[in-house]
């Protein structure tokens, strides 16, 4: 093959079937029997979501404008009603789409193939790798060799760990349960240490009477969710539970009938290189992750098409992988770099400080700014805004320039 790439979701699928459209012979390995489970994902995108991924909204399963912020003090700042709706998505209907698409444009897919080993022949940079993979479905090793292989295979990235020294990340743990309730139609997020430390809980309504509850945290060390991370003995599920049971006005739901729980996992890091010889990576596996959000779909159909455009240029010829991370880094490394900035800065205040910002923020002035130039894909463009109309930012600076000078070291 030209190109095997490893993982079948969403980054990895729109990655093989724009290689696939140009002419190459592509593979993609996906460890799961079907493409888009299990979920581990929020499913609340934009409109590029579409955009970018060529797709249909027919894995909409509900839209909302609205938003609502809630400080560790019960500081609520309302958002919307926007223009700018958010989606809510069937991750499964999304990730199914992707996978047809891929077929139909040449694209060879194998579900239930974990892979289980790497060699390479010949050398490089022209090199082919070999990978061995295990089908879930007929118990067999399988083998391809590629010219190219991409990482697509998600935080915990078997690609990464095998060809890339610096592969240690902060990893966020995140758990989320979807059930039945009455709920006011926006999305809520609510924060503070004790409820979600290093990160937040949300609330968005994926129907009519559905909603989905979740929270991501930053472990204190690592291991299964499982485990007592919370300073009071909870684990995530448990403190999940606890709080959709006690802070249901917070939330805005009502009468809460859980249905679906899953688990997940989300990687926070600086724009780090994602290239290594014949290999590259995309998506999660690269990191390419709003660290404010921890949504990573538009970032990811973004480095993928830079991926795309690099490869196609390797392979025939005309200039080494590497091009590919100054195209990914030249378009949404700023962007990355700023989100993981900002996380660093907000997300590690005192449940003091953040209530303090959230009742400066809530002035008349800042929510105009905020409701008119906000964009959930790129929230650094109202950092300058912002600072313009709020002079008391500026105190922020020494640690915001502490923690990027941090983040360019790695």
């Amino acid at each position: 093959m030209d190109v095997a790439i490893v993982g079948g979701g969403p980054i990895g699928l729109a990655l093989g079937r724009s290689l696939a459209d140009r002419g190459f012979s592509v593979v993609v390995l996906e460890e799961h029997v079907a493409v888009g489970k299990p979920v581990q994902c929020a499913g609340l995108v934009s409109e590029r979501a579409f955009s970018l991924s060529g797709l249909s909204t027919g894995s909409v399963v509900h839209e909302v404008s609205e938003a609502r912020v809630v400080s560790p003090g019960g500081v609520e700042i309302r958002l919307g009603p926007s223009k700018k709706k958010m989606y809510v998505i069937d991750r499964h209907l999304f990730d199914r789409e992707m996978a047809e698409n891929f077929v139909r444009s040449g694209g060879v897919l194998g579900v239930g193939s974990r892979v289980v080993g790497f060699s390479s022949r010949g050398a490089a940079p022209s090199h082919s790798v070999e990978m061995e993979h295990l089908s879930a479905i007929s118990g067999r090793m399988g083998r391809y060799s590629a010219r190219v292989v991409v990482g697509a295979d998600g935080v915990f990235s078997v690609v990464r760990k095998r060809f890339f020294r610096n592969s240690r990340r902060h990893i966020l743990g995140a758990v989320e349960v979807e059930g039945f309730c009455e709920h006011d139609d926006t999305v809520a997020i609510v924060l503070g240490r004790g409820v979600a430390p290093g990160f937040f809980l949300w609330k968005i309504p994926s129907g009519e009477r559905r909603a989905r509850i979740g929270l991501a945290f930053s472990p204190p060390r690592p291991g299964p969710l499982d485990r007592p991370y919370f300073s009071y003995g909870r684990t995530a599920f448990e403190n999940l539970v606890e709080f959709i049971r006690k802070g249901s006005e917070t939330l805005g739901i009502w009468g809460f009938q859980p249905a679906q729980l899953i688990s997940g996992a989300i990687p926070v890091t600086p724009p780090l290189p994602s290239t290594a010889g014949n290999v590259l990576l995309v998506g999660d596996a690269a990191g390419h992750v709003k660290a404010t959000s921890g949504g990573g779909i538009v970032m990811g159909l973004r480095g993928a098409i830079h991926a795309a455009r690099a490869i196609e240029d390797f392979l025939d010829g005309r200039g080494p992988l590497e091009k590919y991370d100054d195209l990914w880094m030249g378009d949404i490394g700023r962007e990355l770099l700023v989100d993981y900035v900002l996380h660093r800065t907000f997300f590690c205040a005192s449940d003091a400080e953040v209530d303090h910002m959230m009742e400066l923020f809530g002035s008349e002035n800042n929510l105009s700014v905020l409701n008119r130039l906000g964009d959930v894909d790129y929230p650094s463009r109202l950092i300058v805004p912002l600072l313009v109309r709020n002079p008391w930012l500026l105190r922020l600076l020494p640690r915001f320039m502490k923690n990027l000078f941090e983040a360019k070291r790695r």
